[in-house]
C-alpha cells in the first residue's frame, strides 16, 4: 500500500552550497520538527561543481527526511523548481531559498495561510506589501525588485504585490494544473500566470528579507528583471484572447 503524502514538502533548489548546508539543514530541521506535521524536504542539485552534494548527503544521514535530486550540468532556478515538483509527494508544497534569506519560520507561516483559507491555491511571502519589510539588503537590489514588481502588478491588472520571490506555498492540486517551462527565475511570474489565468486565487502574508552573504551583484539582477520582463510579454501573449477574466 501507498504510504500517505505528507502533509508539508520543502523544496529548495541548491547551487555550489557546501558552505551553508551545515547551518541551513539544522534549522529546517528545527523549524519543521517543531510542528506536528508529516513532512519532506527535497533538496535540488542544480549542477553544483563544489562539494555540495558530498556535504548535503553527510547531513541526510544526521537528519532523516531530507532527499537530494538533480543533475549534472547547472540549469537554473526554474529547472531545479520543476524537478522539485516531481520528486515531492506532500499536499501543501513551500518553496524557499536555501541562504534562507528568509528566515525558517516562513514555511510554516504560508503553510497556515492556506490552512486558514481554503479558498486560496497560492500562498505568498511579500516584502512589498504593509508589514513586509527588507533588513540589511542593497539599495540596488531593493529598488529593482520594488520596479520590477511594480510593472507586471499593472501589467497584469492584479492586487498581488510580490510576483518575483521564489517563497511561496502552493496547493499540490494547483501544481498539477500547471504547464510550466520556464528554466530560470522567471517561472515565478510564469506560474502566478498560469495559475490566475486558472481562476487560482492567491494571498500575501507580510515577511521580512535579510541581506544575503553572498554579493548580488546589480548586473545580474538587472538581467533577472529584464527575464521577467521577457516572459511577462510571452505569457500575456499566450493568453490574450483567452481569459477575459484577466481584463487583457
Amino acid at each position: 500500500m501507498k504510504p500517505p503524502a505528507p502533509d508539508l514538502a520543502v523544496i529548495c533548489p541548491v547551487f555550489n552550497e557546501e558552505g551553508r548546508a551545515s547551518e541551513t539543514i539544522p534549522r529546517l530541521v528545527g523549524a519543521l520538527g517543531a510542528s506536528k506535521l508529516t513532512w519532506e524536504a527535497v533538496l535540488v542539485n542544480d549542477g553544483s561543481t563544489d562539494h555540495t552534494e558530498t556535504r548535503v548527503l553527510e547531513l541526510m544521514a544526521q537528519y532523516p527526511g531530507f532527499r537530494l535530486v538533480g543533475y549534472p550540468r547547472h540549469a537554473g532556478r526554474g529547472q531545479a523548481l520543476r524537478e522539485g515538483f516531481q520528486a515531492s509527494t506532500g499536499n501543501i508544497v513551500v518553496t524557499l531559498d536555501f541562504d534562507l534569506s528568509y528566515r525558517e519560520s516562513i514555511v510554516l507561516a504560508l503553510y497556515e495561510a492556506l490552512q486558514a483559507d481554503p479558498g486560496a491555491g497560492i500562498a505568498l511571502a511579500s516584502v512589498h506589501m504593509p508589514g513586509g519589510r527588507a533588513v540589511g539588503v542593497p539599495f540596488h537590489r531593493l529598488l529593482l525588485s520594488r520596479w520590477s514588481n511594480f510593472f507586471i502588478r499593472h501589467a497584469f491588472r492584479s492586487k498581488i504585490r510580490t510576483w518575483t520571490c521564489i517563497v511561496r506555498a502552493y496547493r499540490r492540486e494547483v501544481l498539477e494544473a500547471l504547464d510550466l517551462t520556464s528554466t530560470g527565475k522567471e517561472i515565478h511570474v510564469e506560474i502566478l500566470a498560469q495559475a490566475i489565468a486558472r481562476g487560482v486565487r492567491v494571498v500575501e502574508i507580510p515577511a521580512t528579507l535579510e541581506g544575503r552573504i553572498r554579493p548580488y551583484p546589480p548586473g545580474r539582477f538587472l538581467r533577472d528583471a529584464v527575464r521577467h520582463l521577457q516572459v511577462l510579454v510571452r505569457l500575456r501573449r499566450g493568453l490574450r484572447g483567452q481569459h477575459d477574466s484577466l481584463g487583457f
